[in-house]
């Protein structure tokens, strides 16, 4: 029932947005087949699981601490809150246009008082999307801040995914692996956290390679 639900809510919303209601018999034409694979994308939604893999601090105890929390904003369920490392939460939708699901993330970084930051917090946010589209691949969308001296300011990584798939961004203070995994209920995304692979990890943020500026 669950499953059936989800799939007219994504149907209709595809038929009435392409043919018109006073239309829907008559001119949307013949029906895909069951390999179609618009037909395929149509049917399933999206769940998208991250997992905080960064472990503990390191470089000296520069960072004596990284926090991090979730709030899905566009989703049917999902798992939210403390985001500490070694956790893995999911959420998942199904809808007709716009994403999928969306999850916001805020990380907080205490410093040391030695080190050349002299001590304090940092907190910043980041977002995935994630969405199966009526035609076309499913596509994935990770959002980081910039610059740390522009804290309104975005780069975003996207693109269109097969199943094994990934992209990876890197936005300073931390890298982020999206990868598409085999289709179970939703069509699957993993977005898997780390330490930013970058010489100096630890002070600042910078546009994600190939990355472009969003708000």
């Amino acid at each position: 029932m669950f499953m059936a639900s989800l799939m007219s809510r994504r149907v209709l919303a595809v038929v009435v947005a392409s043919c018109g209601a006073p239309l829907l018999l008559a001119a949307c034409g013949s029906e895909p087949t069951a390999a179609d694979p618009s037909r395929e994308a149509g049917n399933l939604g999206t769940r998208v699981c991250l997992v905080n893999d960064t472990g503990q601090p390191n470089q000296g105890d520069t960072w004596l601490s990284l926090t991090g929390s979730v709030a899905f904003t566009r989703k049917d369920t999902a798992e939210e809150g403390a985001f500490p490392p070694g956790t893995r939460l999911c959420g998942e939708g199904t809808f007709g246009t716009g994403d999928d699901v969306v999850a916001d993330l805020t990380w907080t970084v205490a410093y040391n008082e030695e080190d050349g930051w002299g001590g304090g917090n940092y907190t910043w946010k980041s977002s995935v999307s994630a969405t199966n589209k009526w035609i076309g691949l499913p596509k994935a969308e990770l959002k980081a801040p910039r610059s740390s001296d522009d804290p309104g300011g975005y780069s975003c990584l996207s693109q269109g995914f097969n199943v094994n798939d990934s992209m990876t961004g890197d936005d300073g203070m931390l890298q982020m692996k999206v990868t598409r995994l085999a289709d179970d209920q939703w069509k699957e995304f993993e977005v898997v956290f780390t330490v930013s692979a970058d010489e100096d990890p630890f002070f600042g943020h910078h546009r994600m390679k190939s990355g472009s500026d969003c708000s």
